[in-house]
């Protein structure tokens, strides 16, 4: 999409959710059942759902999921738009969140601050306790505080007759009741938030050539015994024996491995492939820091009379979230 002289970019990141399961109080099971991460967003993320409210001290407060926080489920997963509002922080930036009026001195019942952060959930369809979580920043709003928000609505929501079938579980040994009823147990949910990588480079790898890599070391030491010169960089270049096609995590593998028992100290690794266009290209990273360099960050354009507060979801920005899954060609 051609940008104009008023479009602005606004940043997404990209994470992995991943939720995990543990015994309720009172219950002793040393590997409890974990509903998938679906079959818990159908159950947590209710459109018009009421008296959905976080702790007040929480740092992100959502006070009702059709007034601060409103999910939208599709075939594409879940359309988020979330808005801070803690009504125990007086803060003039804060506004009343359907007139957007600057609040005066008192607490409005509904109020949100300048900006809003839309997010998408999206279901693995391979990993049942794994979803993606984009989401644009810079509205105050962190990948973390999505995560307790999550696990708040799992605590609220545990209490819920309608929830027994993502909570409770049949007793792994059988055990039951003096009336032969199968005993059940309860399970409490954890949501944890991993950088998601980017498949961008996985992608270059698996469909080109790989050509080599070098790691580069940029540690000084003497190349004479006078002293007089001295070595700035030393470099290890690593070619491959076949022409099977390498992911990035075999890559990764195979530094790191290396490293453990090399005494040359390396601190960039350079990858060159050939595209499947047949383009050379190479990336440079640091070898402390593949995971980080890895996490994918994007950018969307916004037009500049685009607001940063929300009543309601922007279906040019979801979809502009959508796009961002689109791996493409190369140029």
């Amino acid at each position: 999409m051609a940008t104009k002289p008023t479009d602005r970019h606004c940043p997404v990141h990209f994470y992995d959710v991943i939720i995990s399961s543990r015994p309720a109080k009172g219950y002793k099971i040393s590997s409890p059942a974990c509903a998938p991460i679906n079959s818990l967003f159908n159950a947590l993320l209710v459109p018009n759902a009421k008296n959905h409210v976080l702790n007040p001290n929480a740092k992100v407060v959502m006070k009702s999921l059709d007034d601060l926080h409103t999910p939208i489920k599709s075939d594409d997963g879940y359309s988020l738009l979330l808005n801070c509002a803690d009504l125990s922080k007086p803060d003039p930036r804060f506004k009343h969140f359907k007139t957007r009026a600057l609040r005066a001195a008192g607490k409005h019942t509904a109020e949100a601050v300048t900006k809003s952060c839309h997010a998408l959930l999206l279901p693995d369809a391979t990993v049942p306790n794994k979803a993606l979580l984009i989401m644009t920043m810079h509205s105050g709003i962190l990948a973390d505080d999505i995560a307790e928000l999550l696990t708040q609505l799992c605590k609220q929501l545990s209490s819920s007759p309608k929830s027994s079938s993502v909570f409770s579980f049949k007793d792994p040994y059988g055990a039951k009741d003096s009336k032969g009823n199968f005993l059940q147990y309860r399970v409490n949910y954890k949501f944890d938030i991993l950088a998601h990588k980017s498949q961008m480079l996985d992608e270059a790898l698996r469909t080109g050539i790989f050509k080599e890599m070098t790691l580069i070391g940029h540690n000084q030491f003497g190349f004479d015994q006078a002293g007089n010169l001295q070595a700035e960089q030393q470099t290890l270049t690593v070619k491959t024996a076949s022409v099977a096609p390498l992911s990035f995590a075999s890559i990764k593998a195979s530094v790191r491995q290396y490293l453990k028992g090399s005494k040359q100290d390396f601190d960039q690794l350079k990858v060159s492939y050939t595209n499947r266009s047949g383009k050379d290209q190479s990336t440079t990273m640091q070898i402390n820091r593949l995971d980080e360099t890895f996490t994918r960050r994007e950018n969307i354009v916004l037009d500049a009379a685009t607001p940063d507060c929300f009543a309601s979801i922007d279906k040019g920005i979801i979809s502009s979230l959508h796009q961002l899954l689109v791996i493409p060609d190369d140029e």
